[in-house]
């Protein structure tokens, strides 16, 4: 059984990233896993759905909720489809992200290749992997060795009769549930409709296009060039010219800055910048441009010859040209986005 706490800390070290719709899992994880497993006095860990709440009554929830993110040595975000889905939980992962504090755990039908936002390419753990709870537990843990510790292990062969106890029993209950609550309904058949008119093409086009200037236009100048060149597959780096835009963006979540490869850059100066999966306007850009890119792909020939004919260009969103004609950008001073757009 889990040791007594250590100290009992004002800030909770512990904070559970969930969905609450996930919150029945969630609980089983916490008390099998964390509390009786690893031996986590209740105490330390901030989970929201839990029976009895960290947060007081008649307290600002989000504020209480940024303040645990940010004393937390560890956010444990359980990544569900619910989880993203909800935008408030994948702002807590990328704030968890940021800070460095992140443990992403994975459950089905979810996998590595399914995640979102800035899970991609971060190695996470698979809830349903007998190995990767085992390096939970070690992770959780070995801090301890540099860090004044927060409470005492439960120790290993006490937290593999646990963990098994999870994996075999618990654990696929709680999958098989969740698969018989989202089982569809049989759909009837229907018949296939009729192919679509050039006008109609044309007119899905041209609303395609507003969704996508829509969208973009909600958000900072640095941010639509960051997708316009995400889009059209050119590095985007900082400039003097966009210095002031690249930082605020960057705080506000939209952005992100990294060092370019060197056949990139070699100048030290210069950052490479693209667009983050963290704010939900960023991710409605995101899936216009899909929607997009999907209609283009898939329209008819004479809808291409036609947009040609009466255009000069072709009808594909991995132009410059496409988004300069179509004025995605959405911005009237035009020597101000020459001197931002990538080189």
């Amino acid at each position: 059984m889990p040791k007594s706490s250590i100290a009992s800390p004002r800030n909770p070290p512990l904070f559970i990233s969930h969905a609450a719709a996930d919150k029945t899992l969630v609980n089983i994880f916490t008390e099998t896993i964390l509390i009786s497993g690893i031996g986590i006095p209740r105490e330390t860990i901030f989970n929201t759905s839990a029976i009895s709440s960290p947060i007081p009554a008649g307290s600002n929830f989000s504020e209480e909720i940024r303040k645990a993110l940010l004393s937390a040595r560890f956010v444990v975000a359980l990544v569900t489809p619910n989880y993203q889905e909800r935008p408030f939980a994948m702002a807590e992962l990328g704030a968890a992200w940021a800070n460095g504090t992140v443990v992403p755990i994975v459950i089905p039908p979810l996998d590595f290749g399914t995640t979102a936002g800035v899970l991609k390419g971060t190695q996470c753990l698979a809830i349903n992997s007998k190995d990767n709870l085992s390096s939970l537990y070690d992770r959780l843990t070995g801090t301890q060795k540099n860090k004044k510790p927060w409470f005492t292990p439960a120790g290993h062969r006490h937290f593999e009769g646990q963990r098994d106890h999870f994996l075999n029993e618990l654990l696929p209950k709680q999958l098989k549930a969740k698969v018989k609550a989202k089982k569809p309904a049989p759909s009837p058949v229907t018949k296939p409709s009729p192919a679509k008119s050039l006008e109609d093409e044309k007119q899905e086009f041209d609303r395609l296009l507003a969704d996508v200037r829509k969208a973009l236009a909600k958000v900072p100048l640095v941010v639509r060039i960051a997708f316009m060149a995400k889009t059209i597959e050119r590095v985007y780096l900082t400039s003097p010219e966009n210095k002031a835009e690249v930082s605020d963006a960057q705080l506000r979540g939209y952005i992100k800055i990294s060092p370019p490869s060197p056949e990139i850059s070699r100048n030290t100066d210069e950052q490479e910048i693209t667009p983050t999966q963290t704010t939900q306007q960023n991710r409605d850009i995101q899936s216009n441009i899909n929607k997009l890119g999907e209609f283009l792909t898939t329209a008819s020939p004479s809808f291409h010859l036609h947009h040609e004919e009466n255009s000069g260009y072709a009808a594909n969103s991995q132009l410059p040209k496409f988004w300069a004609k179509n004025d995605l950008l959405s911005e009237p001073d035009k020597a101000k986005v020459r001197k931002m757009l990538p080189k």
